[in-house]
C-alpha cells in the first residue's frame, strides 16, 4: 500500500513523532489504472453489504427488522434523513438487501417520482406501481382483488384535468377523420357513461366517426371515470384485503429532496392519506431543511411540525468518521497510481503530508466527495500516463484536481496566472503581492481562504513571499523544481492546463527514452535525428541541464560525448526565457562530471569525453574555464581536472582541431567557428592562428566567407516599441584580434563588382563601412553613432 495512516509513537521523555507510513514501490511504471470501471462508476450507490466500506450493515439491518416485522393497523412511514453525498441511497439498498431476502419474503416497491413530470402524472403512477406491486403473488386470484381494490380506491384522488385535457387537444386532430366515416351505429351510445362522454361520443358520431375512434376515447377516459360507491365503502374494502397480506408492502421513494417544492408536497400529501392504511410501510428518504422549507407554504411556515404529524420514525444518516473516509480515499488512490507514487514522479511523503493536511483533507467529508474526487483523477492519471514515466508530478497533480473539483473559481484564477506564479525573486515587481492573494477569491468564507492559502504556497514556492511569514526563492530552485515537473516550473505549468504536450516541448516519457539510451550511441544519435526533425533539441539540452547533477553516472563515457556534440549545433543566444542552449549543453556536462569527488577520476571522464567527441566547441568552453578567468581558479570542489590533465587536453584539443583544417569549408561554415578561432590563440598562440587565416582567406570568396563568421546579432528597441529590431552586422571588435584592419580594408575595396555570389557581394560595402569607421575612430575621427 502506498498512502498509509498518521501514526504516533513515542519518543523519549512522552514526546510524540508523527510519521505518515507510505511505503514505496520501485520498478519502472507499466499500468496506472486498475479496476476502472469501478473507477469512473464510483458516483453509483452501493448494493449489497459486501461492498460498504463504512460499517453502516448493522445500521441497516436495524431499520430493515422495524420495517418488514411492522404488524400495526396502520402504516408505518419511517424516514431516512441526510444531506446530499451523505450516502442515503447506499443505505436504502443495504435495507432492501436484508428485507428482500426474508421469509416469507417482503415485497419492496421502488418508486421514483423522478420519472413523471407533472402533478398529474405522479399520482397516477403512484397508485399504479402500488397496485402493480400488490397483484404480485402467485394467486392470480387474489393479486386481481388487490389490485381492484386499490384502483377503485385511487380513483377518488387520480385528478381528471389531465385526460380532459388531451382529449380537447386531440379532438381536433380526430375531427377530420370522424367526419369523413360514417360506419358507426348510434345505438352503441347507449353504453357510454357518464353523461358527458356520451354526449361527446353522439356528436362525433353524428360528424361520421369511425367506432374504431370512439373506442380510443373510451378507452382514454375510461380511467377517469369514479366509482358510484361512498370512498368509506370503497376504503373499508381496501382494507379488509390488505389485511390479508402475510407480509407488508414496502414503498421506497429516494430523491424526495430533489424534486420541486411543488412535487415534494404531492408525495407527503399522498402518503399522508393513505398512512392508516393497513400493511402498507414507507421509507422516505431525504434531506431535512430541503423537504421541511418545501412544506412550509401548507403547514403555517412550520414544515418540520409538519413532517412529525406524518412521520413516526425518522433516522439520520450515521456520521462517518474521518478516518473511514480517508481510507476509502487513500484504497482508491492506491489503485488510481498504483506505479506511479515514487520519487522519480515527485512523490515524496513529506511533501505529500504537507498538502493532504495542510487543506486537501477537508474536501473529503462524504464519499460523494471522495467518488467524484477519485473518479477525476482516474481520468486525469490516464492523461498523464506516459510510455515511460508519468508525464507530471504526481503529487502536484492530486493537488491540483482536488481545486479544480472543489474550488474550480481558484484553479480557474491559477491557469490564468502563469507569468505571476512562476516568477523568480529578481522579476517581482510591485503590486505582484496584491496579485498573488487575489487568486483566492476575498468573497470566499474565512475556513476556506485559510484552507487554499496553503495549496498555493505549496505548489507555487515561488509565490511564498506574497503571504505572511513566506520566503523568497531565487533562480536556482527553477531548476530543481522543473527536474521534478512541478506546476511552478515555467516548463511543466502548461501540462496542468491544457492537457497536451505544448509543440516546443519534450515529453518526460521521450526524455526517459532518451535517459534510458545512454549507454547506446548509436541509438542516442538516432533519437537525436528524431527529435531534431521536430524542433526538439533546445528542449532536450534544457533537460540535460535540468537534471545534471543526477545524469546516469555509469553511463559517462557514452552520454557526455553525445551531449557535446549535439551542443556543437546549438544556438549561443538565449531566447526569453532559460539560457541558451549551447550554454545549457555545456553546463550539463560540466556538472555532469562533477558527480564524482575524486579529481583525477573527473579529469580522465573529460579526456576520455575529448577523444570520443566529434565536437570541439564544448570541451574549448571547459577547458577555459577550468583554467580560470582573469587568472582565478575554481575552488577544487568546481575543478574538472588537474593542471597536468588540463595541459594534455588543451595539446589534444588543438590536435584535433589541426586534423579539421584541410576542409576549409566545414570549417570557415562552422556555426562556432571564431569561438574555435579564439580558443586555438588560446592553447596555443595568435600568430599560428593569422597564418592559417592568412592562408585561407587567399582568395576573396573565403575572405568574405571567413568575415561572414564574424557577425553577430544585436537588438535595437525605440522608444514606445513593444518589440525590439534585430540587427546582424560585423563584430569589428572580433576581427581586429585576428586581422590587420587596414590590410583588410585594402582587400576589400579591391574585390571587382559582381565577382561573388551576391549573398556575400552585398555584405563587402557594408563591412568596408565598418572597417573604415572603425579606422576614423582610432585616428581620433568624430564617427557618428550607427544607433543616431
Amino acid at each position: 500500500m502506498l498512502f498509509g495512516w498518521i501514526t504516533s509513537r513515542a519518543h523519549g521523555r512522552g514526546t510524540v513523532k508523527i510519521t505518515f507510513e507510505i511505503p514505496f514501490l520501485s520498478g519502472k511504471p507499466k499500468t496506472v489504472l486498475t479496476n476502472e470501471a469501478a473507477l469512473f462508476s464510483a458516483e453509483a450507490p452501493i448494493t449489497t453489504a459486501a461492498q460498504d466500506l463504512l460499517g453502516r450493515k448493522a445500521f441497516s439491518e436495524s431499520i430493515a427488522k422495524v420495517l418488514s416485522n411492522w404488524t400495526g393497523d396502520h402504516s408505518l412511514v419511517v424516514a431516512l434523513r441526510g444531506p446530499w453525498g451523505s450516502g442515503k441511497s447506499s443505505v436504502k439498498n443495504l435495507i432492501t438487501e436484508v428485507i428482500e431476502v426474508q421469509s416469507p419474503p417482503t415485497t419492496v416497491l421502488h418508486f421514483n417520482p423522478w420519472q413523471y413530470d407533472e402533478g398529474a402524472s405522479i399520482t397516477a403512477a403512484f397508485y399504479r406501481e402500488i397496485g402493480s406491486a400488490l397483484g404480485q403473488t402467485k394467486d392470480p386470484l387474489k393479486g386481481w382483488e388487490r389490485r381492484h381494490a386499490l384502483k377503485q380506491y385511487a380513483s377518488y384522488f387520480t385528478a381528471i384535468a389531465s385526460p380532459l385535457k388531451k382529449a380537447s387537444e386531440n379532438l381536433l386532430k380526430w375531427f377530420g377523420w370522424l367526419a369523413a366515416a360514417g360506419l358507426i351505429s348510434v345505438g352503441i351510445l347507449q353504453f357510454v357513461t357518464p353523461g358527458w362522454l356520451k354526449l361527446g361520443a353522439t356528436i362525433l358520431t353524428c360528424l361520421g366517426g369511425g367506432s374504431w375512434l370512439i373506442g380510443k376515447l373510451l378507452t382514454a377516459f375510461a380511467g377517469s371515470e369514479k366509482p358510484d360507491k361512498p370512498i368509506r365503502l370503497v376504503r373499508t374494502h381496501l382494507e379488509k384485503v390488505l389485511k390479508k397480506l402475510e407480509r407488508p408492502l414496502i414503498v421506497v421513494i429516494d430523491d424526495i429532496d430533489r424534486l420541486e417544492p411543488e412535487s415534494i408536497r404531492l408525495i407527503f400529501r399522498h402518503v399522508k392519506v393513505n398512512a392508516d392504511l393497513p400493511n402498507i410501510s414507507y421509507l422516505l428518504l431525504f434531506q431535512k431543511d430541503i423537504v421541511e422549507n418545501a412544506l412550509a407554504p401548507v403547514s403555517g411556515d412550520n414544515g418540520r411540525q409538519y413532517l412529525e404529524k406524518i412521520v413516526q420514525a425518522s433516522f439520520d444518516i450515521p456520521t462517518v468518521e474521518g478516518a473511514r473516509v480517508e481510507k476509502v480515499l487513500f484504497d482508491a488512490l492506491n489503485r488510481i497510481f498504483e506505479n506511479v507514487l515514487t520519487t522519480e514522479n515527485g512523490f515524496e511523503q513529506v511533501r505529500w503530508g504537507n498538502i493532504y493536511h495542510g487543506g486537501m483533507k477537508r474536501h473529503f467529508r462524504t464519499l460523494r466527495d471522495v467518488h467524484r474526487y477519485t473518479a477525476a483523477a482516474a481520468v486525469q492519471a490516464k492523461l498523464h500516463e506516459g510510455s515511460h514515466t508519468f508525464e507530471v508530478n504526481v503529487v502536484d497533480l492530486m493537488a491540483l484536481e482536488t481545486l479544480r473539483l472543489f474550488e474550480p473559481e481558484v484553479f480557474e484564477a491559477i491557469a490564468r496566472n502563469k507569468d505571476l506564479l512562476t516568477k523568480t525573486h529578481h522579476a517581482q515587481v510591485n503590486g505582484d503581492a496584491e496579485r498573488i492573494r487575489n487568486i483566492i477569491p476575498a468573497e470566499l468564507p474565512a475556513d476556506r481562504r485559510a484552507a487554499i492559502e496553503p495549496f498555493l504556497r505549496e505548489l507555487f514556492p515561488s509565490a511564498d513571499w506574497a503571504f505572511q511569514g513566506g520566503m523568497h526563492y531565487d533562480g536556482e530552485f527553477a531548476v530543481e523544481w522543473s527536474a521534478q515537473k512541478r506546476v511552478c516550473s515555467r516548463r511543466m505549468f502548461d501540462r496542468y492546463f491544457t492537457l497536451r504536450l505544448p509543440d516546443d516541448m519534450i515529453s518526460e516519457s521521450e526524455f526517459a527514452e532518451v535517459l534510458a539510451a545512454s549507454h547506446d550511441r548509436d541509438r542516442l544519435d538516432s533519437l537525436f535525428a528524431s527529435l531534431k526533425e521536430r524542433g526538439l533539441l533546445s528542449a532536450l539540452m534544457n533537460r540535460f541541464d535540468e537534471i545534471r547533477s543526477s545524469l546516469p553516472l555509469a553511463n559517462i563515457g557514452t552520454l557526455a560525448p553525445a551531449i557535446m556534440d549535439l551542443a556543437e549545433t546549438l544556438e549561443r543566444t538565449s531566447g526569453l526565457f532559460g539560457a541558451a542552449p549551447y550554454t545549457a549543453g555545456w553546463r550539463s556536462v560540466f556538472w555532469y562530471m562533477l558527480q564524482t569527488s575524486d579529481l583525477e577520476t573527473r579529469g580522465q571522464f573529460f579526456l576520455d569525453a575529448l577523444l570520443r567527441a566529434q565536437g570541439l566547441s564544448v570541451a574549448a568552453t571547459l577547458i577555459s574555464i577550468d583554467a580560470g578567468r582573469d587568472g582565478k581558479r575554481s575552488p577544487p570542489e568546481r575543478t574538472l581536472m588537474t593542471d597536468t590533465q588540463r595541459a594534455r587536453a588543451e595539446l589534444l584539443w588543438v590536435i584535433k582541431l589541426k586534423a579539421k583544417l584541410p576542409d576549409v569549408e566545414a570549417l570557415i561554415s562552422h556555426p562556432q567557428f571564431v569561438s574555435l578561432l579564439f580558443r586555438w590563440r588560446e592553447f596555443e598562440n595568435e600568430q599560428v592562428v593569422r597564418s592559417w587565416l592568412a592562408e585561407v582567406t587567399q582568395t576573396d570568396r573565403n575572405l568574405v566567407k571567413v568575415l561572414e563568421g564574424f557577425e553577430h546579432t544585436r537588438h535595437m528597441q525605440t522608444w514606445g516599441d513593444h518589440v525590439s529590431t534585430a540587427i546582424t552586422e560585423l563584430s569589428v571588435r572580433d576581427v581586429s584580434q585576428l586581422f590587420d584592419l587596414n590590410e583588410l580594408t585594402r582587400r576589400l575595396s579591391h574585390i571587382p563588382a559582381n565577382s561573388l555570389p551576391e549573398a556575400l557581394s552585398v555584405k563587402v560595402p557594408e563591412y568596408m563601412r565598418l572597417l573604415q569607421r572603425e579606422l576614423d575612430r582610432r585616428a581620433g575621427i568624430a564617427v557618428p553613432d550607427d544607433d543616431d
